[in-house]
């Protein structure tokens, strides 16, 4: 549903872009300085700092709405109509397109503004051993309503152009230079994790709808680690990862359209590029064992990413947080990453200040996992001893582990796994 901003409103952003855009200042015909657009805060201003029309642009673009809006799409827009120039120096932005200085302009793009939020895709490309998730004669496996996973190079990435049908746009969005080896394709046989997210993308992939689908991405794998159908395996490579992914846009009577590319951070990049489907007995004869033992858990990935209250959120957000516990090479930080999890879904304020957050979480979680006293016992035992190294980081600085907490820190992995694992099938329950 469209923003539908009052009368008042937009007039008042139309008269304060129409004076915003006389100042900008463009280099090299594509780059906007950033310090020339100082006056487009006042749209933000002009916007209420309360409410729900504050709440849905925040969670479509970020906090500074209008201005993130109004920049990367004069961005977009001179690097669709307007040649690189080579030339150093600035130039006044209507000194090259006359036309943004009119009046005309400026109540058009309020209105464009407000037929927010635009609906994206992003495919994530999936590690290749991840391949045998989705059977040969299967083109895709829906995961929820905004998640799936798909191959591309058949008749439906017909629907996803890698080509926006401008040259110039389609070399900025493939990085391509004088050398060119063919149009730009989607892997073949490989799988992809398509995510729909909403909002507005900005030109540097930074704003709500990158962050949202970056999260998913992580959820998915999370979850995937938790419920042992993935795994990290470390591989050793001279070259540092560099994964990608394509963002379309829907547009009205044109369907999905190339909107940008973007690169996954470099820790991400090289965590993704160590996944591994986990190890199955008989698998190495039954091809689609591990399919199969995948899709015993679908409802799983369902209830989480359609969930809308605060238990599959929580669950979502742990899930994020014990995927990024593996990845990176701080131990301090994925010692406390890992802990997080459990807060996350056993942590109660109420009843922490009573008797203490450590004696909380360590109760509960041994009482959630344990399925034998003496497991119970060992788990007591050694959340014990996990909180007070956890405590030794966050409030003294402790510069390393040593070995028996490195043991603590794996452990303190599986139980994250493991809670997860129940509180995603009491979910589950209570969703049927």
């Amino acid at each position: 549903m469209a923003l539908e901003l009052d009368k008042n409103l937009k007039g008042r952003l139309s008269k304060i872009l129409a004076e915003s855009i006389p100042q900008m200042l463009v280099e090299h015909g594509w780059f906007i300085d950033r310090s020339s657009i100082a006056k487009l805060s006042d749209g933000d201003s002009a916007i209420p700092s309360q409410g729900l029309l504050r709440e849905r642009l925040e969670q479509y673009v970020g906090e500074f709405c209008f201005s993130e809006f109004v920049y990367s799409y004069l961005t977009a827009f001179l690097r669709a109509n307007v040649k690189y120039q080579m030339e150093d120096g600035k130039k006044a932005l209507g000194a090259i397109v006359p036309f943004l200085l009119t009046e005309d302009f400026s109540k058009e793009l309020v209105e464009t503004f407000d037929r927010l939020p635009w609906s994206y895709t992003f495919s994530f490309l999936l590690p290749a051993d991840l391949s045998v998730l989705l059977p040969d004669d299967k083109a895709e496996l829906v995961l929820s309503k905004s998640v799936r996973i798909i191959r591309l190079d058949g008749e439906l990435g017909g629907a996803y152009p890698m080509s926006t049908g401008n040259k110039d746009i389609d070399d900025s969005i493939h990085q391509l230079g004088l050398l060119r080896f063919g149009e730009p394709e989607w892997e073949k046989g490989r799988l992809y994790l398509q995510i729909v997210s909403q909002g507005y993308l900005n030109v540097y992939g930074t704003t709500q709808p990158a962050v949202q689908a970056i999260s998913k991405l992580k959820t998915f794998f999370g979850l995937c680690f938790s419920l042992r159908i993935l795994e990290h395996r470390f591989v050793y490579t001279p070259f540092q990862p560099d994964e990608k992914c394509f963002v379309h846009r829907l547009v009205k009577d044109r369907g999905w359209v190339l909107d940008n590319k973007l690169s996954l951070d470099k820790n991400l990049s090289s965590m993704v590029s160590q996944i591994s489907v986990g190890e199955l007995p008989g698998s190495d004869k039954d091809p689609e064992l591990k399919y199969r033992y995948f899709s015993m858990w679908l409802n799983y990935f369902s209830v989480i990413f359609d969930s809308a209250d605060a238990a599959g959120e929580r669950i979502a957000t742990a899930c994020q947080w014990l995927f990024e516990s593996y990845y990176g090479d701080n131990e301090l930080l994925n010692f406390v990453q890992a802990t997080v999890v459990l807060e996350i879904l056993l942590g109660d304020k109420a009843a922490s200040d009573e008797i203490g957050l450590g004696e909380l979480l360590r109760s509960r979680c041994a009482y959630l996992i344990g399925t034998s006293r003496s497991q119970r016992d060992e788990i007591l035992r050694d959340f014990k001893e996990i909180y007070k190294v956890r405590s030794q980081i966050v409030h003294r600085g402790k510069r390393h582990l040593r070995e028996n907490e490195r043991r603590l820190l794996w452990q303190l992995v599986w139980m994250g796994h493991r809670v997860i694992q129940e509180e995603t099938k009491l979910l589950s329950k209570d969703a049927d």
